[in-house]
């Protein structure tokens, strides 16, 4: 019997997982990094975060993580949002807001 069972708790932002707003500067280049741990099989992420670039999934353990790499703009929508899906449980997600600060010179 192989039992499919969902990560007990949805995924989470390195680095991030205790605040929900990040600052960065418009027009820079940034990576945030999704992470779920648990589950059978592991839970599959993507990201939705500027037309950001995903890379492939990494497989560590008992844990999966995938990175996206983007450049804010203003006048976007300023929310990054990581989605774990599985095919036992309902969708779960982790959500940062981005605030855009001008680069005055």
């Amino acid at each position: 019997m192989n039992l499919r069972d969902p990560p007990p708790n949805p995924p989470v932002i390195d680095d991030f997982n205790t605040i929900t707003d990040y600052h960065m500067i418009e027009n820079s280049t940034e990576r945030l990094t999704c992470r779920s741990t648990g589950g059978n099989p592991l839970a599959s992420l993507t990201w939705s975060c500027y037309n950001g670039i995903e890379t492939n999934p990494n497989i560590n353990g008992g844990s999966v993580s995938r990175t996206v790499q983007f450049t804010a703009r203003r006048n976007q929508d300023n929310t990054c949002t990581c989605t774990a899906t599985h095919e036992a449980g309902p969708l779960q997600q982790a959500t940062l807001d981005v605030n855009i600060m001008c680069k005055y010179n």
